[in-house]
């Protein structure tokens, strides 16, 4: 019976040793598997930020007068930010005399500008988007029909 008790003893310390050896190892190559994983997370946001600010440089500013304008009075022109899909923030800017003004923030690939023409001869716009990153800026120069 002692020798039953003696065997039982050393079955039991022999089996927990090798527990803990294996749950060491284990934990070890848990680690090993979590380091590998935050690699390559950040590798992978580094990609995505990669690809969001190259999107930006595919983009063109398109305006598009509606109709003649008329000299003095407030004429509408459509500007389109072409893209297929929902754009981030950005800024408009419009250009007078090298002196750029914000003219307003939007987040759709569409916004309306008005704008008065005050001579036969004022019939360009020009208008500048800049990415709140300041990385990217889209400028464009429309020619208006006048009446």
């Amino acid at each position: 019976m002692r020798k039953l008790t003696i065997i039982s003893a050393l079955f039991f310390a022999i089996i927990t040793i090798s527990c803990n050896e294996s749950n060491s190892s284990e934990l070890k190559r848990m680690a090993d598997d979590l380091k590998k994983i935050q690699i390559e997370n950040s590798q992978l946001k580094d990609s995505l930020s990669k690809l969001k600010e190259e999107d930006w440089n595919h983009r063109m500013l398109v305006g598009i007068p509606d109709g003649r304008f008329k000299i003095g009075t407030k004429n509408k022109i459509v500007f389109l930010l072409y893209s297929v899909k929902e754009v981030s923030k950005y800024d408009v800017y419009k250009i007078e005399d090298n002196k750029e003004t914000k003219i307003t923030s939007e987040n759709l690939s569409k916004f309306e500008y008005e704008y008065v023409p005050k001579s036969d001869s004022d019939n360009r716009v020009k208008l500048k988007i800049k990415i709140p990153n300041g990385k990217v800026e889209i400028l464009n120069e429309t020619t208006i029909p006048l009446k």
